[in-house]
């Protein structure tokens, strides 16, 4: 939604407007915070930090000592090669999950890589975040998997992904970028992640439940959509 102009608009009305991002990991406490004791709502918002909190304190535990850590590349896959470096939600997702960004020591929010850079730093892991309304793969809407499948084959296909060991592993999935990569919902990314990175230390969790769980108890709605493919159980 494009909220540009939105404050100039309602200001004659004398409505106050607030901005929050909620899309990076490391400040979404305090947003939610400041924007829960506006809404007179603290209880609430200390109910759904304290949730939240407690799987990304379960995911440090179990990844904190883990040497050497995974190698990832994540790309925005509406333009190939697109990724994300210090201070991008890529960043903040992979290093959370306990993961190593490949370019994470470049500074740069946005950056289209050469793949002869991907191919030399041999990511083990690569994931794909998609925008539902650019590629209509992931979404509440979407019920078949059938494009995110035919999108995840080409990957694997494509030169410069397939000579990596994430392609030799299998080791590429698909992750919804707007709804769960950089969203108040990112820290499920991370747990979705973490358990592709190391699946013997998350044996017991399963992000899909995590999700269906945020539907159901926090915002009120049935769960249902495709959000990362293949999907963890």
């Amino acid at each position: 939604m494009n909220t540009k102009g939105l404050d100039k608009q309602l200001e004659p009305s004398g409505i106050a407007t607030i901005g929050v991002e909620f899309v990076e990991l490391e400040r979404f406490e305090s947003e939610l915070t400041n924007m829960a004791r506006i809404l007179e709502k603290d209880e609430k918002g200390e109910e759904f930090i304290s949730w939240r909190n407690g799987y990304l304190t379960s995911i440090q535990n179990r990844t904190g000592e883990i040497s050497p850590t995974i190698r990832v590349y994540g790309e925005w896959a509406h333009e190939k090669w697109a990724t994300g470096g210090k201070t991008s939600a890529i960043q903040s997702v992979i290093t959370a999950a306990g993961g190593e960004n490949i370019i994470g020591d470049l500074d740069k929010y946005w950056i289209v890589l050469d793949p002869e850079a991907v191919m030399s730093k041999n990511p083990q892991v690569i994931f794909l975040a998609c925008w539902s309304d650019m590629l209509g793969l992931t979404g509440y809407s979407i019920e078949s998997p059938d494009k995110a499948d035919a999108f995840l084959n080409d990957a694997y296909n494509r030169t410069g992904l397939k000579e990596t060991d994430a392609a030799k592993d299998q080791r590429i999935f698909i992750i919804d970028a707007g709804g769960v990569l950089s969203s108040c919902r990112s820290f499920i990314a991370t747990l979705d992640c973490a358990k592709r990175f190391y699946p013997e230390q998350f044996k017991d969790v399963n992000p899909e439940e995590v999700n269906r769980e945020y539907f159901q108890n926090w915002i009120g709605v049935p769960y249902k959509g495709i959000w990362s493919y293949p999907q963890t159980s």
